[in-house]
């Protein structure tokens, strides 16, 4: 009985200190912060990169030869520089657009459908960019607007979803 005694003792004092015990205090509030926050999903998105420099890579361009996984660097509409992906300078503000499995070739619509595209070492820098870029390998003799994955006209690049564009 002692013992029964002695633990109803010691439970009733534990009880008894541990409700006067004095409540923990409230949790501060964070400090505000000046960083910004990252954009949501419901803000508008960020604006695309600009600069005067375009990158036309990864395609076959086809000219006097063929240069497969080319580059093509373009600035206010002029021809830059051209070859092969490594061998040709990009400069780091250049907005660049992936033509991989593409085939571009310098000319208008109207030089393919006339027959007088310039492939003969006719690129020299300086020059108002005008190029095809073809979805497949260019039969150049029976090309048809279908075949046509973009274009670059007086320097204004154009890039198609599908063939129905």
């Amino acid at each position: 009985m002692k013992i029964l005694t002695l633990c109803l003792a010691t439970l009733l004092t534990t009880a008894l200190l541990t409700g006067c015990a004095e409540p923990p205090p409230p949790a501060a509030e964070p400090a505000p912060s000046n960083q910004e926050m990252p954009p949501g999903f419901l803000d508008e998105p960020p604006a695309p990169p600009t600069s005067s420099t375009q990158v036309l890579s990864g395609g076959t361009l086809v000219t006097d030869g063929i240069i497969e996984d080319s580059v093509v660097v373009l600035n206010d509409g002029k021809l830059v520089s051209w070859g092969k992906r490594g061998e040709v300078e990009m400069p780091n503000d250049s907005v660049g657009f992936d033509l991989r499995g593409k085939w571009i070739t310098p000319g208008t619509w109207e030089d393919a459908t006339t027959g007088n595209l310039p492939l003969n070492g006719a690129l020299q820098p300086g020059d108002v960019a005008n190029f095809l870029i073809l979805r497949e390998p260019p039969p150049f003799d029976q090309l048809e607007e279908s075949d046509l994955g973009g274009r670059v006209t007086q320097g204004e690049l154009e890039l198609f979803d599908s063939p129905a564009d």
